[in-house]
């Protein structure tokens, strides 16, 4: 007699990680306790990510809505846009915010009005949590990191100090074991290190090389 029912290996690995992130945070891990544990699961998580489909972001305000943005998304393959618009109540509703990295299909945006407003954003669930503001006075270089080995996002702040002419840098853990209301301040880089002096909004991180 054939079995008329799924198994559940079918369930997730088949279905569940071809169904909208959106649609599973709200809806579908709220169906019974295994279901949410399975798709809030890290082995879960990173299989669904493996199946979303590339494309370009761009932020941009929404001005009949005030605290709202929009991430636009573009698929590279069809061209179809996709606008997700989310709630931010700390911005200026006039104020587009920048986007300063992304990793692992989390965004890190700042806020256009006050630098010190950075925020880790999930643009398919619409979710995004705030950063503590970082020690220096105006920022220089952001870089968000997810780190496999501890599952967690890491936000890299490297910053000139024009007295000891060094790089400084510190970094901040999102949530996790090594998660805090603060940022960690690192060994400073001296320019050899870095070989040379450079003016680039981005900064490229290694683990390996890194302290994280």
């Amino acid at each position: 007699m054939v079995n008329p029912y799924l198994s559940d290996d079918i369930i997730f690995k088949e279905i569940l990680t071809r169904v909208p992130a959106d649609n599973l945070h709200n809806n579908f891990r709220h169906v019974c306790r295994k279901w949410f544990e399975s798709i809030s699961s890290p082995r879960f998580i990173e299989a669904h990510y493996s199946n979303i489909e590339q494309g370009l972001i761009t932020p941009g305000p929404i001005r009949f809505k005030p605290g709202w943005i929009a991430l636009r998304f573009m698929e590279i393959k069809t061209g179809k846009m996709i606008d997700r618009f989310i709630k931010f109540r700390s911005l200026n509703p006039c104020e587009m915010p920048n986007l300063r990295s992304f990793s692992n299909g989390m965004l890190l945006l700042q806020d256009g009005q006050n630098v010190h407003n950075l925020y880790v954003v999930n643009p398919a669930t619409s979710q995004w949590t705030s950063i503590p503001p970082f020690t220096t006075p105006i920022g220089h270089w952001f870089e968000l990191v997810y780190v496999p080995c501890t599952q967690e996002y890491k936000v890299v702040h490297l910053f000139k100090d024009y007295h000891s002419f060094t790089f400084r840098c510190e970094i901040f853990t999102c949530g996790g074991s090594g998660g805090g209301d603060s940022w960690r301040l690192v060994d400073s880089i001296t320019e050899n290190r870095i070989n040379k002096y450079f003016w680039g909004e981005r900064v490229i991180v290694r683990c390996y090389t890194l302290e994280c």
